[in-house]
């Protein structure tokens, strides 16, 4: 039946099928998709702890975003921007703080949380690197 067939003759797997939701690209780097799936893992556990309960969809549509791009961000498929963050922020009643924890390098046991809902991937088997402190950098001596 031709109506039946799938378009370029691959199986359509549902997201339980898959092994999991994908890791973002790297073309950027390794570490800039790492934090890339740590602030958007982040941004979901703000809205799955939000007390007002709104859809993916409401939420985003609340803030000035399609549904299928909060959702990316959410999995780290796509990289958020300064402003969408405070937006989201100001959506969830976050305070500032709240944002500065989402750029808080992941502990060994959090990261792994968030690698057990990915796909199997070795180059993600480390969290993140810390930023460094910038009190701490020597500085030059002037002369």
């Amino acid at each position: 039946m031709p109506g039946n067939r799938m378009a370029l003759g691959r199986k359509r797997t549902s997201h339980k099928e898959s092994d999991g939701i994908a890791w973002p690209s790297l073309r950027r780097g390794l570490e800039a998709a790492k934090w890339q799936a740590w602030i958007g893992h982040g941004l979901a556990q703000w809205r799955a702890n939000a007390t007002a309960n709104l859809k993916q969809k409401s939420r985003a549509s609340l803030v000035g975003l399609a549904h299928d791009v909060l959702s990316r961000i959410e999995t780290g498929n796509r990289r958020v921007d300064a402003v969408e963050i405070i937006a989201l922020a100001k959506s969830y009643h976050k305070t500032p703080d709240a944002i500065a924890e989402l750029f808080e390098a992941p502990t060994v046991e959090q990261w792994d949380d968030l690698r057990r809902s990915r796909k199997p991937d070795d180059r993600f088997r480390t969290p993140p690197r810390t930023r460094p402190d910038l009190h701490t950098i020597k500085q030059p001596p002037t002369k």
